[in-house]
């Protein structure tokens, strides 16, 4: 069992929604086999793994503490 500092963005959604993770199919592989992989190399790849590191830096412990201070600062609205 690890604590909520511990455990990332990443780990959660990996672990119930691993379709988000998954290799698409190439689509124009055969047809345009430059064009998939210029595609996969320049759009795809960079993509995924900015994700994933954006994924591994918030914590379960960051999410709790954000829904907390939203809490409290709602508390502070006035209405007019």
């Amino acid at each position: 069992s690890r604590s909520p500092k511990q455990i990332t963005a990443y780990h959660v959604l990996s672990s119930v929604e691993n379709s988000l993770f998954e290799k698409n199919e190439q689509t124009t592989k055969e047809k345009s086999p430059e064009i998939d992989m210029a595609l996969n190399l320049v759009v795809f790849q960079p993509l995924d793994e900015t994700i994933q590191v954006k994924l591994q830096s918030i914590t379960l412990y960051d999410l709790v503490t954000e829904a907390e201070k939203q809490k409290k600062d709602q508390g502070l609205m006035f209405f007019i």
